[in-house]
């Protein structure tokens, strides 16, 4: 290996969802495999503490991601990465324009973790801005990584970007972090034999649609009293959503747990874990539900639920925004007996070492222009 191989990863925060998780995973792995990595942050806020000491963790420390521009420029002049890495769409633009604006010769990856033609969708000036910028911003990119082969398609067919540039690169799980952390003690009531409990996971905001989760919830429970809902996370949505429980009559067996750092000590207990959400460009909870032999029903949305599932054979699809088909998928999947072992088997395709031996080869190897995933 190249020592000059060094490797930048550009993030709002530490702090956050499944992009965050993601990045500082394959950090943190292709540091142990030896390349020196810097994380960008701008901010810092005390999440990076758990990283290794090997990587140089540099806080441009700006509230506004805005205003990071000159910091990363000046990062570009003075550091010289071999490879500049960004993610979320905002953060994609600036380390595209410091790229541009110092004609770095760090080769340019941009990570697409969400659906863009959806993400996109509203008709609000930043909507309307951000679908006009995209294709220019990633024609600047020298490869571009979709986290799904449908977030995939949707760069090509929606916004025209190059399919010879973008690799399928799906997200990683660290399996042996997983099984440690999911023996962890909790003791929760409803956690027991007494009850049938489902997990939804994630923020609280439209994507996710906690909404249509739980008029679902209601019905189960309707059919089901022993039913329990434990929603963890926390978001915009949080008020609105309490109001929901309370006016479907359902405040007393549906728990807002706010956001937890070890979701899966809850996964590895529960009876089943449901996701809701209109879109993702993943849908990386599946999979950590998987790897903690939870049953999993999921909405069959754009992007990434079907592709890990392999179109039900790992876990439910329903509609998005589809009530009774959701609630009474519940109610099966409650009632039915299910294969560990397989569940655990899937995530298994998704193992750390797998997926960064794929950034490895996409970050390095210059003559790896485009790959398609074909084990599903």
């Amino acid at each position: 290996m190249d020592e000059n191989s060094d490797i930048a990863f550009f993030l709002p925060s530490a702090y956050g969802g499944g992009a965050e998780r993601v990045i500082t995973t394959v950090a943190s792995e292709l540091s142990s495999r030896g390349y020196s990595v810097d994380l960008l942050l701008g901010e810092t806020d005390g999440s990076d503490a758990d990283l290794p000491s090997e990587i140089t963790v540099l806080g441009f420390d700006h509230s506004r991601l805005s205003v990071a521009l000159p910091s990363l420029i000046n990062y570009l002049q003075t550091q010289h990465p071999s490879v500049i890495v960004s993610t979320i769409y905002l953060s994609n633009i600036l380390v595209m324009m410091s790229h541009f604006l110092t004609r770095s010769n760090s080769r340019l990856v941009l990570r697409v973790a969400n659906t863009p033609s959806i993400h996109l969708s509203s008709n609000s000036a930043r909507h309307v801005i951000g679908r006009n910028l995209l294709p220019f911003v990633y024609s600047r990119a020298d490869r571009i990584l979709a986290i799904s082969n449908g977030v995939k398609a949707d760069l090509v067919d929606e916004f025209s970007v190059s399919s010879e540039k973008i690799t399928t690169i799906y997200n990683p799980i660290e399996l042996s972090m997983v099984d440690e952390r999911a023996n962890e003690p909790l003791t929760h009531r409803w956690l027991s034999n007494s009850y049938q409990t489902i997990v939804g996971l994630g923020r609280l905001t439209p994507q996710k649609d906690f909404s249509t989760l739980l008029q679902s919830f209601a019905a189960v429970h309707a059919g089901t009293p022993s039913a329990r809902l434990l929603i963890l996370g926390d978001g915009e949505l949080r008020e609105s959503l309490q109001a929901l429980a309370a006016s479907l009559g359902i405040s007393d067996v549906v728990e807002f747990t706010g956001y937890v750092d070890n979701p899966y000590k809850y996964l590895s207990r529960a009876d089943l874990f449901v996701l809701s959400s209109k879109w993702e460009g993943f849908g990386l909870c599946i999979i950590e539900a998987l790897a903690c032999g939870c049953p999993v029903v999921s909405t069959d949305c754009p992007n990434g639920p079907r592709e890990i599932l392999v179109d039900g054979e790992y876990g439910r699809l329903v509609p998005v925004g589809d009530v009774e088909r959701l609630s009474a998928m519940i109610e099966t999947e409650l009632t039915k007996e299910h294969d560990e072992t397989k569940l655990r088997s899937r995530a298994e395709m998704f193992r750390v070492d797998r997926i960064v031996d794929e950034y490895e080869s996409l970050l390095f190897d210059s003559d790896r222009i485009t790959a398609q995933h074909t084990d599903s």
